[in-house]
């Protein structure tokens, strides 16, 4: 995969994620992200980056396709340490 090609997936995912969670939210749905948190995209990326230490599993059912582009850039860095391979958590 080329350098280009992973950023327009990344993107594609972002703002698809970001568009159905401004419906949701405006639908009253329940959702692990928060209204506060979809004021803008780079703010939405930060704080689902955030949820996907705090709230693995919330992000992982409820936002699958974000939760392993996520999993996927952070698979390969020292900051996932996982019991069973799964989920991650901060390192400390």
């Amino acid at each position: 995969m080329t350098l280009c090609s992973s950023i327009r997936q990344w993107s594609q995912v972002l703002s698809a994620e970001f568009n159905a969670q401004q419906q949701k939210l405006g639908d009253g749905v329940d959702d692990v992200i928060d209204s506060y948190d979809i004021i803008s995209p780079c703010c939405f990326f930060a704080v689902v980056t955030v949820k996907f230490f705090e709230k693995p599993d919330q992000l992982e059912h409820q936002h699958p396709k974000l939760y392993n582009k996520l999993y996927k850039q952070f698979e390969k860095s020292n900051f996932l340490i996982s019991d069973n391979g799964l989920r991650p958590r901060i390192i400390k």
